[in-house]
């Protein structure tokens, strides 16, 4: 190799380090790392580019020294997961997902905080929790009576609770930690029909979504128990928007909040999975 000609390998890596920070990137600011990852993971991917970054600042460094055995084939370590983030993907299905039902001790016990706040407060800071309900917001507290956070679509006067999409966890957990205080509330959530599962009875379905604690790895279903005569008629893993009455049942000796259906209606899939942290 002549001094002063073009490094093959060094260029090789420098473009496969370059690729790969651009990849994480373009994840990262066009929301598409949510797919594998949850949002608490983003600033690391960030770093993780900023890192490839550095290490292509580095190899560029010999892009003109000569180097006389070349070794390239490590480079396609840098490459593969390039191609793997970016070529077309479908969201996974509950099948794939294990089809186990996250619910119960997963949502905490009855002296626990709810791990994710995600709602916004009142528009006015000086609103009471007493008006806020009024206005639809329910304010949740923690174990020492504090203000931890605010979810939509309850109505005190009216005993409703429509649950907003993106509030599906939280307002979940509420429910599993509150169940006597939502006692026939009228609660209405949209999920996929999830029903093929040993815990269930033949009676029962579940209106879930796809929960995300770290990676898309360790995706579980999650949502209330409901009761419905009907439940052979539904398709699995069809989207539905279901109302019924909340009572509290029991689930091994804990108790558990279960609605009791009084309507469902098709619905339009959601693809954003949940995230609890």
């Amino acid at each position: 190799m002549k001094r002063g000609a073009l490094n093959p390998q060094a260029a090789l890596e420098v473009v496969c380090l370059l690729a790969f920070s651009g990849a994480l990137i373009y994840l990262a600011l066009s929301g598409r790392y949510l797919s594998y990852v949850a949002p608490r993971v983003k600033p690391y991917l960030f770093f993780s580019a900023g890192a490839l970054l550095v290490c292509a600042v580095f190899s560029a460094t010999r892009l003109f020294r000569p180097q006389y055995r070349r070794r390239s084939a490590h480079c396609f370590l840098l490459a593969i997961p390039v191609l793997l983030v970016l070529l077309p993907h479908e969201q996974i299905s509950t099948v794939s997902s294990g089809g186990l039902l996250t619910g119960g001790s997963a949502f905490g016990g009855t002296d626990s905080q709810p791990p994710a706040i995600s709602s916004t407060a009142p528009s006015s800071s000086s609103e009471s929790p007493e008006t806020a309900a009024e206005d639809g917001v329910y304010t949740m507290e923690g174990a020492s009576g504090q203000v931890i956070g605010y979810l939509h679509g309850y109505d005190a006067e009216a005993k409703t609770v429509t649950i907003p999409d993106s509030e599906f966890y939280n307002w979940c957990s509420e429910l599993f930690v509150y169940p006597d205080r939502f006692e026939g509330f009228e609660i209405t959530m949209t999920g996929f029909v999830l029903k093929d599962i040993p815990s269930l009875n033949a009676d029962e379905f579940v209106p879930a979504r796809l929960m995300m604690s770290c990676c898309a790895a360790d995706l579980s279903p999650c949502g209330i128990v409901c009761k419905y005569d009907d439940v052979a008629g539904l398709a699995a893993d069809s989207w539905v928007t279901v109302t019924g009455v909340l009572q509290v049942g029991s689930f091994e000796g804990a108790p558990e909040p279960q609605l009791h259906v009084s309507s469902i209606e098709p619905a339009e899939e959601i693809t954003d999975y949940v995230y609890p942290y």
